[in-house]
């Protein structure tokens, strides 16, 4: 199995562990103090180098571990050595995303933005989406082609069509500002 297809499969599995976790903080509210602590330990755990921590956690845990992630990923559990320490690195590294993520979710619960729209979400480091794209446009050196008192040029060589429409027998002619008349010969 190559790396991305690894990866790929961790990150669907873990996903799946992160959407249940994030119901169950939906239905009991956020994180204590003290699940926030325990959830930051768990998360410094995983963020010891690889070998050390399976050590630590030892040999059944990892196993453990490695046997419910093949299962549900579909992964096959014959893997050479160096194939099972890059399997057990990527759950090492996917705990590390899923902690992360739920410190986060959980600290999102308890807040209430009424100065950003409904549909601003902020981001790890709480800049509301709405906020960022407009210091984007702010710092951006973009110009419009043609200010707002002038109008477009018009381009000679460009035919623009016009619509044409019969009432009581007469046509008359939808035409914008600018537009060139094109007729049939």
């Amino acid at each position: 199995m190559n790396h991305s297809e690894l990866r790929a499969k961790v990150y669907e599995h873990f996903q799946v562990r992160l959407t249940k976790a994030k119901q169950r903080l939906d239905a009991e509210g956020p994180m204590s103090p003290e699940q926030l602590e325990r959830n930051a330990d768990a998360r410094r755990l995983f963020e010891m180098p690889n070998q050390e921590l399976w050590e630590l956690l030892g040999k059944d845990f990892a196993t453990e571990e490695f046997v419910r992630f093949c299962k549900q990923a579909g992964v096959d559990q014959k893997q050479p050595r160096k194939a099972l320490w890059m399997i057990l690195d990527e759950i090492r590294k996917a705990n590390i995303g899923i902690h992360n993520a739920l410190e986060d979710y959980s600290n999102s619960l308890g807040d209430y933005d009424f100065t950003a729209p409904k549909c601003a979400q902020k981001g790890r480091n709480n800049m509301s989406t709405v906020v960022a794209v407009e210091e984007l446009l702010r710092a951006s050196t973009v110009r419009p082609l043609c200010s707002a008192a002038e109008p477009p040029q018009l381009n000679g060589s460009t035919v623009m069509f016009r619509k044409r429409r019969t009432t009581n027998g007469k046509q008359e002619t939808e035409a914008r500002r600018d537009c060139l008349e094109v007729t049939a010969g």
